[in-house]
């Protein structure tokens, strides 16, 4: 486990910190602004959603202080057995020095905590090797259209029961 990372549930005031740094990461793709202006209503994190899902904020250290790196959230779907990485979102500055691996663990982590068996993922496109790194498996994609651009969302899955503590 990465050192100096902790994870504590969000609080419903950070809906707006949250999107932020949704935005900081997903513009960290190379993403013109008309483009993530499009996405205004997905990435954007309301106090309704962090009461309605589990809202998780990933913190490092830095000189005394805990500093929001990133952060995912966890959503119940229509299978009891299953929840959504619906979010899932690090700090351009914190990538490429396992804090997305770390916070992976913690969701799984959190997910079985909650009971789940299965975590379903609709993956950003540049993201999506992270997740099979992970361990996740495709199960299908989702056509969009961002930027007058189609591309499709890859649908993951990840089995909670093949590492189960």
């Amino acid at each position: 486990m990465r050192t100096g990372l902790i994870l504590r549930p969000a609080r419903t005031d950070e809906g707006p910190a949250l999107t932020e740094m949704a935005y900081a990461s997903k513009r960290s793709w190379g993403y013109p602004e008309e483009t993530l202006d499009e996405w205004n209503g997905p990435l954007t994190v309301l106090e309704k959603h962090i009461l309605e899902e589990a809202y998780f904020v990933a913190e490092e250290e830095r000189d005394g202080q805990r500093v929001p790196v990133g952060f995912f959230s966890l959503m119940p779907v229509e299978r009891p057995d299953t929840l959504d990485l619906d979010h899932f979102w690090v700090l351009p500055e914190a990538q490429g020095r396992g804090v997305g691996r770390w916070m992976f663990e913690q969701a799984v982590r959190e997910a079985k905590k909650a009971g789940a068996r299965r975590l379903t993922i609709t993956a950003e496109p540049k993201a999506e090797g992270f997740y099979l790194k992970m361990g996740a498996v495709r199960t299908g994609g989702k056509e969009t259209i961002a930027g007058n651009e189609k591309h499709v969302l890859p649908l993951l899955e990840y089995l909670l029961d093949k590492d189960r503590e």
